[in-house]
């Protein structure tokens, strides 16, 4: 519950600012995209704890850990091919890049742990 109520939080006020109107939109989206991203089933992020307690309760550890890894890496490659695509059609928008490569690299960090 607690890794799901940053992004619950985010979600609330991308509701709450649509009443504002137009004046408010831009914060709207931004928690919007934010709550959305924080739920991505990657371990850094609210998504992945969710994940890794969620699956906890009918797996053992080992294989938690395995199906996280694997998950992980699947949404890091998808980030990454959506981060090149970006890139080419804006030009200068490499953010999504950079979000995979953190991705793994932390997973690589953790592994040598």
């Amino acid at each position: 519950m607690t890794a799901l109520s940053g992004p619950l939080v985010n979600l609330f006020l991308f509701a709450v600012f649509l009443f504002f109107g137009e004046k408010a939109m831009m914060f709207s989206a931004v928690n919007l995209a934010l709550g959305l991203f924080n739920l991505l089933p990657v371990k850094p992020m609210d998504g992945g704890e969710v994940l890794y307690f969620s699956l906890c309760r009918f797996f053992n550890e080992n294989t938690v850990r395995k199906i996280s890894d694997v998950i992980t890496v699947i949404t890091a490659l998808i980030l990454f091919v959506l981060g090149v695509c970006l890139l080419i059609k804006s030009g200068y928008n490499f953010m999504l890049l950079v979000v995979s490569v953190y991705i793994v690299f932390y997973l690589y960090l953790e592994k040598k742990r």
